[in-house]
């Protein structure tokens, strides 16, 4: 709301859309933290099941990117695709468009102004392969398999979380992954920084 009550103070059209698609952005991210509340507990209590249909990947990737390119540009950011064209698999895109948004809003949240984001799709042994890519401060070894359990943060050298937000968005992408039969895991990135991966059957 913060951001919206400044829009009567300002004369520029460019300063009014760029914040009027602030604005939009964080409400859809609001949005989808309640739905990633709800599907969490349907989830574990075994109420939902995935609508599976074959999606093309490229496209659903795309989209979802989209989403971030003002975020980008405003932090200067990098954010890049490479993703095959034809490449699909069985899944529900809803739930595994919700899993992209929330590695790359978690990636944004630990690169530095002038980083990049990578989002990579590729068909490897039999599987769909999607990798979320960032060039920050990384995770812990102690961590890696812990911080996808639900309100798990890793901390930083002074024993605070080091990685802002639910500590749910995580536990999420590991809940929905495995439903579609698959498997996610965060490693080091090359040169530094956070590749979180998942996998699926193609």
């Amino acid at each position: 709301s913060s951001t919206l009550d400044l829009l009567p103070r300002l004369l520029n059209p460019d300063d009014r859309t760029r914040l009027i698609d602030n604005a939009r952005v964080s409400g859809r991210r609001i949005t989808g933290l309640i739905d990633d509340i709800l599907t969490v507990g349907k989830i574990e209590a075994g109420e939902l099941k995935p609508k599976l249909q074959n999606t093309q990947l490229n496209p659903l990737l795309a989209d979802h990117l989209q989403t971030f390119s003002a975020q980008a540009a405003a932090d200067n950011k990098i954010l890049s695709l490479d993703c095959p064209p034809g490449l699909s698999a069985q899944l529900d895109p809803a739930l595994i468009g919700r899993v992209i948004e929330n590695l790359l809003s978690n990636a944004f949240k630990y690169t530095d102004r002038g980083g990049k984001i990578q989002v990579t799709a590729q068909r490897q042994n039999g599987r769909v392969q999607i990798s979320v890519r960032d060039d920050g401060p990384g995770i812990s070894d102690e961590f890696k398999e812990r911080i996808f359990d639900k309100f798990v943060q890793a901390p930083n050298a002074d024993d605070q979380p080091s990685r802002k937000g639910s500590g749910l968005g995580l536990a999420f992408c590991r809940l929905v992954v495995e439903l579609h039969g698959g498997q996610i895991r965060a490693q080091d990135a090359p040169g530094g920084g956070s590749d979180f991966v998942f996998w699926m059957p193609a």
